[in-house]
């Protein structure tokens, strides 16, 4: 008997058309307070799972037969491989590609080394010829902000934004504040500050939307002028009534902080003004490590994070102290990624 089969060309032109109806993860401001609550409460599920041999196995069986491809532009361990990780637990097959090396024939500027942008292809291009592999979704990271965004409008498969430019971050944001909730009990009327490098990280500026979203908040920026946060995250701020205040100087902030973010200073994306006073005034730079003594003068039940990799900003000798959330913000990490891509793959 011969069945009747669409021809093959219309199946390929279908299965890779845009999908409008697709759910992404571009920015963290697409996340209501309901939906976090949704996705926290499935990443405690998952959390009692993997550390259950019997209910770790059958995680397996979540996303069988799916696959996950982790498109870097950037440099990444945590994310790439904690999205990696996150997607074998669920039984998912994981592919990716990362690393970065300068193509003066690419049309992008940065290609990614072992792909054929270093043959001068666009990453559009890149792109579009990975989504004929037919993954079933794409964990994308760039150094330009918006990238991410316009790879959305033409995908046929899920986008997760695995952090752009300085842009967001929105899952790293996401771990966050799935930390806070952990770490201190609830996601409202805190006092956070958030020292370092506010200007070029993606990691505050994404947290702060997430902040936002919960009544009584209140958020510290401390850091030397130069890297102060944006208008555009503050103008935020201020017309949903979230208080803040911007600081040079780490005290009082820190002794009467719930939450302690220290972020490095990202030379990679940093201004020209901004490299000036690294190199020239390690001094002043020097004003904002966080050490034994910053942690001494926090609330008995405060928290320190940090999204990691860290440079010099914060002290090894801080790794063993019980304020010392952000070893356990690493596996939380997993935790969330692992109902995030449940999720945008409407499995639950």
């Amino acid at each position: 008997m011969v069945y009747a089969r669409t021809p093959l060309p219309q199946l390929v032109s279908r299965a890779l058309k845009p999908n409008p109806l697709l759910r992404h993860v571009i920015t963290a401001d697409m996340f209501t307070p309901d939906l976090i609550d949704q996705l926290f409460q499935r990443s405690l599920e998952m959390g009692y799972s993997v550390h259950h041999d019997a209910r770790n196995r059958r995680l397996g069986n979540i996303l069988r037969g799916r696959i996950m491809y982790r498109l870097f532009a950037a440099e990444s361990t945590r994310t790439y491989e904690s999205f990696g990780m996150a997607g074998a637990h669920m039984g998912m097959t994981v592919f990716g590609t990362q690393g970065v090396t300068f193509s003066s024939e690419s049309k992008s500027g940065e290609a990614l080394s072992g792909t054929s942008e270093a043959k001068g292809e666009t990453r559009l291009d890149t792109f579009s010829s990975l989504s004929a592999f037919m993954p079933s979704l794409f964990i994308y990271r760039s150094k330009n902000i918006g990238d991410v965004a316009a790879a959305a409008l033409t995908a046929s498969v899920p986008i997760i934004n695995g952090g752009d430019g300085s842009g967001e971050h929105p899952s790293q944001a996401l771990l966050d504040l799935f930390t806070i909730q952990q770490e201190v009990g609830r996601l409202d009327n805190l006092r956070i500050a958030i020292i370092g490098d506010s200007w070029n990280s993606r990691v505050a500026r994404s947290d702060a939307i997430l902040l936002n979203k919960f009544p009584g908040n209140h958020i510290d920026f401390i850091s030397p002028p130069e890297f102060r946060m944006r208008d555009d995250i503050l103008t935020i701020l201020r017309e949903s009534g979230t208080s803040y205040e911007i600081h040079d100087r780490k005290f009082p902030a820190v002794s009467e902080a719930n939450i302690v973010m220290v972020l490095r200073m990202q030379k990679e994306r940093a201004t020209q003004e901004q490299i000036a006073l690294v190199t020239n005034h390690p001094e002043v730079i020097a004003r904002y490590r966080f050490g034994p003594s910053d942690a001494a003068a926090m609330r008995p039940d405060g928290r320190i994070l940090h999204p990691l990799p860290r440079v010099d900003e914060l002290s090894v000798e801080l790794d063993t102290d019980p304020k010392a959330a952000y070893m356990r913000q690493m596996h939380y990490g997993m935790l969330v990624r692992m109902a995030l891509t449940e999720w945008v793959l409407n499995e639950e």
